[in-house]
């Protein structure tokens, strides 16, 4: 399991079974029983808490990976096989729609 990849997972909360999209760092979810995911959904709304998928990332039909809605999920709740995968370059994508849909704003963050 990695971030980035689609994985159709029992999202609960409403959600029910869907494909979600991993957002937890690589590096710690082997030490992790639970990961944060953005659901997906075909409800396409173009808002910038949300992260465009399609064929290109294994789906079907354009989709989003709502970031506002994001959950940690238990990984046996997650299928062991990925559907697709957000390419790396579009990584950067994702963070902005997590930082913005938590209200992460650069300025607050001290130097690294």
């Amino acid at each position: 399991m990695r971030r980035g990849e689609i994985r159709y997972a029992d999202a609960g909360g409403g959600f029910g079974r869907r494909p979600v999209l991993i957002v937890t760092a690589t590096e710690i979810i082997p030490v992790l029983k639970a990961v944060t995911c953005a659901p997906i959904t075909t409800s396409v709304r173009g808002i910038p808490t949300r992260v465009s998928l399609g064929r290109a990332e294994g789906l079907r039909r354009e989709s989003e990976a709502a970031c506002e809605a994001l959950a940690t999920l238990n990984k046996a709740d997650i299928d062991a096989a990925p559907l697709g995968s957000l390419d790396e370059t579009r990584f950067l994508e994702l963070d902005r729609a997590v930082a913005r849909a938590l209200d992460i704003r650069r300025a607050n963050l001290p130097a690294w």
